[in-house]
């Protein structure tokens, strides 16, 4: 089964490959090895970005743990600023109740 039409893409390839996707003929399958194949590019650059900059043994990184909350703080803080930007523009997304 197809997905629904989708809106055309807002943000091509920003240097992570980071694309809002054309769901028009795409299938739920096909879909998801689009993800997990662009989610594997962003994954391994990172990584091997992480591993130059920073080398291996985590438990050794002073402060490492404190500032990986601060990383999932950030998460939350741009969702949160986000939702309140979408909302305050005007523009209705998800007009679909989940069942």
């Amino acid at each position: 089964m197809a997905l629904k039409e989708c809106a055309k893409p807002a943000i091509e390839n920003t240097g992570q490959k980071l694309i809002f996707y054309t769901l028009n003929s795409m299938t739920y399958q096909e879909h998801i090895r689009q993800i997990l194949g662009d989610f594997s590019q962003i994954a391994s650059q990172k990584y091997m970005n992480g591993v130059r900059e920073h080398g291996g043994h985590l438990w050794e990184k002073k402060g490492l743990i404190d500032f990986a909350i601060e990383e999932a703080v950030d998460q939350v803080i741009y969702l949160l600023t986000l939702k309140k930007q979408i909302e305050d523009s005007g523009v209705e997304l998800g007009t679909k109740d989940e069942t």
